[in-house]
C-alpha cells in the first residue's frame, strides 16, 4: 500500500507519495520490502499515473502507459480504463488507479479507476471542482488541512504524510506501511505550457532502519 496526497487546483497539480513498498510475512504482518518511486509522469500526454492496492495491476498500467497514442488526460484515461478492463480478470486486493493531468485547454482533471467499480472512470476533482485527495484518509490529516495557516505547500505535504505515518505506525492490523522518503511532483500550467518539478521533500526517521531490514531480508 502507500501514502498518496494530492491537491488539484484550476491550473496546477501537486502529488506526493512515500517510497516504501511493503509485503506480508508468513504471519501476515506488514514488513518493509524495497523502495521505489510510486508514480510516473508522462509529459507527452500531460498526465501522472499512480495507484494504491495490488502493485501488479499498477505495474501493468505503468507499462502500457509508455506506448500509447494520446496527448491529453481524457484520452489517456480512456485507454488505461480499457487496458484494465481487458486484462484484469481477478483482483485479490482492492486497487485504485489514479490519473491526474491536463486536457487540451490546460484544465486540470483527476480520475479514479477502482477495481470495486470495474475500473470505470470517476472524476474526483478538476479545474471546476478543486479538491484534495488524501490516502490513507484520517481525521487528523483533514483537521490539519482545515486549520493550517501556512502557504508553504512543501511544508503542508510534509506534515500531512508525517501525520499519516504516525497513525499508521501505531496500528497492529491493516497497516499501510508508510516509509522511506516523501517524493513530490508539481505540475503548473502557464502560458500554454506545463512546468514540472520533482523533488524529495522529506526523509523519515526510520528510513535507515527500514533500509537495513530490507537488505537483510532480500
Amino acid at each position: 500500500m502507500t501514502a498518496l496526497n494530492a491537491e488539484i487546483s484550476p491550473n496546477s497539480i501537486i502529488l506526493s507519495m512515500d517510497t516504501l513498498a511493503s509485503r506480508k510475512n508468513n504471519n501476515g504482518k506488514t514488513i518493509p520490502s524495497y523502495f521505489t518511486q510510486k508514480f510516473e509522469y508522462y509529459p507527452f500526454t500531460q498526465s501522472i499515473l499512480c495507484g494504491t492496492g495490488d502493485f501488479s495491476i499498477i505495474r501493468l498500467a505503468f507499462d502500457r502507459s509508455r506506448s500509447i497514442l494520446s496527448k491529453e488526460v481524457k484520452t489517456f484515461s480512456l485507454i488505461i480504463r480499457d487496458v484494465l478492463k481487458n486484462n484484469i480478470e481477478k483482483v485479490n486486493t482492492d486497487t485504485t488507479i489514479y490519473i491526474f493531468g491536463f486536457d487540451e485547454d490546460m484544465n486540470t482533471h483527476a480520475y479514479a479507476l477502482r477495481s470495486t467499480n470495474k475500473f470505470d472512470i470517476q472524476e474526483i476533482a478538476s479545474y471546476s471542482n478543486p479538491n484534495w485527495i488524501l490516502k490513507p484518509q484520517c481525521e487528523e490529516a483533514i483537521d490539519y488541512l482545515l486549520n493550517c495557516d501556512s502557504n508553504n505547500k512543501i511544508h503542508i505535504f510534509k506534515e500531512l504524510m508525517k501525520i499519516e505515518k504516525n497513525i499508521d505506525d501505531k496500528k497492529t492490523k491493516e497497516r499501510v506501511g508508510i516509509g522511506g522518503q516523501n517524493i513530490l511532483i508539481n505540475l503548473v500550467a502557464k502560458d500554454g505550457e506545463i512546468l514540472s518539478s520533482i523533488n524529495i521533500i522529506d526523509e523519515f526517521e526510520d528510513y535507515d532502519k527500514q533500509y537495513k531490514f530490507c537488505l537483510e531480508n532480500l
